[in-house]
């Protein structure tokens, strides 16, 4: 078995390799070389992005557009292939925000090779270990806070919301992946806003979705078997957790009635979330705009590639460009979906 997983690891790797020497030899040579290292092309908001990001180089750069199939290792390979091609500027979508982005900044630091990470902010640690590492998204705390603003505002006003009556909103946490570098800021910036309101929240429980609305529908269904109306919220890392929390309470027998309806919380505003939230299966979802993060990441990979001053950026420390949340729910869904 681990001869036929390294085997696959591998061919994953060489098409990765075969993939980035294609793109980059389909552009003039004198145009700056700019590799685009996601952790999963099949992300819906990655996707999104890269779609941006691609319209938007079109016939100024050659690029390396490679998928790490959510695999550290192969990740790991395919930025050592655009070092060695010889980039001018690496971005990275961390499978690893941790250990792994650090490896990949000290490569990046010692081939003199400028990288940007996005989608998944590594310490700041790895950010500083080098004046030209960079960072271009939004802050995850920003949106636990929001979130928490949406249910405490939903709970204020639906009596129903307290399902078992007993004065306080229990709810659960779906996360993207294990080992999140910052879950304590995180609950921090959510539990200020929830110690704040008239209305009592407490955490009932927490579990990992790896991001995957499958793995968040089997999680979701074992806690509603265990904690039934227990559960009042759930607040999730991103959409297509949240959708499967949705499909494992309609299974329940949830989510029928306005009175059986559990109030579930994305992040994205990916366009099957917004549908969600336009039918009221989802209280919330929060919109980072992915075609603007992708073409945002090109313009500054561009610009770095060239030697631009990078004043006109208004970097935070120098090295952060920060961009905003915006929370949507059904009272503005028609300003986000058709």
């Amino acid at each position: 078995m681990a001869l036929m997983k390294h085997a696959r690891d591998l061919a994953a790797i060489m098409a990765a390799l075969i993939l980035s020497a294609l793109a980059a030899g389909c552009s003039d040579s004198n145009q700056p070389r700019i590799g685009l290292a996601l952790y999963s092309v099949d992300d819906a908001f990655i996707s999104t992005a890269r779609r941006a990001f691609e319209a938007e180089a079109s016939g100024k750069a050659r690029l390396q557009v490679v998928d790490g199939q959510n695999k550290e290792r192969v990740q790991a390979a395919q930025i050592e292939a655009m070092v060695e091609s010889g980039a001018n500027v690496i971005i990275v979508n961390p499978v690893d925000r941790s250990s792994g982005a650090g490896a990949r900044a000290l490569r990046a630091k010692s081939a003199g090779i400028p990288m940007i990470f996005f989608g998944r902010e590594p310490p700041a640690m790895t950010v500083k270990s080098w004046s030209k590492i960079y960072y271009l998204g939004v802050h995850t705390d920003e949106a636990t806070a929001i979130q928490a603003e949406i249910l405490r505002d939903y709970c204020a006003d639906t009596l129903s919301a307290d399902r078992n009556g007993d004065g306080i909103i229990s709810y659960v946490i779906l996360r993207g992946e294990s080992g999140y570098i910052d879950v304590d800021t995180r609950d921090s910036y959510r539990n200020r806003i929830f110690e704040e309101s008239s209305v009592k929240f407490a955490k009932l429980a927490d579990t990992t979705a790896n991001w995957s609305r499958s793995e968040a529908q089997r999680k979701m269904t074992e806690m509603i078997a265990r904690h039934k109306d227990w559960i009042e919220a759930v607040l999730c890392d991103n959409d297509e957790m949240a959708l499967g929390a949705v499909a494992a309470f309609k299974i329940a027998g949830y989510m029928r009635t306005d009175d059986s309806t559990i109030p579930i919380l994305g992040i994205d505003a990916t366009p099957v979330g917004l549908e969600a939230v336009k039918e009221g299966l989802l209280l919330g979802t929060l919109r980072s705009d992915a075609d603007v993060q992708g073409r945002y990441l090109f313009k500054l990979a561009f610009d770095i590639a060239q030697g631009k001053d990078l004043s006109e950026w208004v970097l935070q420390d120098g090295q952060y460009y920060n961009l905003s949340y915006q929370k949507v729910t059904r009272a503005n869904i028609s300003d986000y979906a058709n």
